[in-house]
């Protein structure tokens, strides 16, 4: 695992982004009136090579008190890998210490940009199934959100 600042990746091909495109799979921009997730997203991403063990992503999860790390190739996002990838590993019978996070990664995640709504952003995540979602702007990854802080600060400026 890596140090928990952001790692900025040099490639743009990071899979689909949900906000500031037009066209297939982007979120129109303004659809609601709420805050953006450039006001909210946490810059502290803990990162993973694919080539590391799920013991390795697990420890650091735990010790950095965090649900996902990013997986990058090469500064580019290829991966993510969750508490619940973890739960689903050890529950398939992987052994920790045998298993790489390329394994038992999801691939090629969906992520925003930081002017995606917030709204729009937990829509996504509702509507995928997962409480993780990466921040990246113009190819770089700059942040993360979870599903928890974002209903948090929805539910405050209800």
């Amino acid at each position: 695992m890596t140090d928990p600042t952001p790692t900025l990746p040099e490639e743009s091909n990071l899979g689909v982004i949900v906000g500031a495109l037009t066209g297939a799979g982007a979120v129109p921009e303004g659809t609601r009136d709420m805050t953006i997730l450039r006001e909210h997203l946490n810059p502290y991403v803990l990162t993973a090579r694919p080539d590391q063990t799920l013991e390795q992503a697990a420890q650091e999860m735990v010790e950095r008190k965090v649900g996902a790390a990013v997986v990058l190739v090469q500064g580019t996002v290829v991966g993510i890998v969750t508490e619940r990838d973890v739960m689903r590993a050890v529950a398939r019978g992987l052994v920790p210490w045998n298993t790489s996070i390329e394994e038992i990664m999801t691939k090629d995640p969906l992520f925003a940009t930081p002017e995606t709504d917030v709204h729009d952003a937990i829509t996504v995540m509702l509507d995928h199934g997962f409480r993780h979602l990466p921040v990246v702007d113009e190819g770089k990854l700059v942040g993360i959100v979870s599903a928890r802080h974002l209903l948090r600060i929805t539910e405050s400026s209800s």
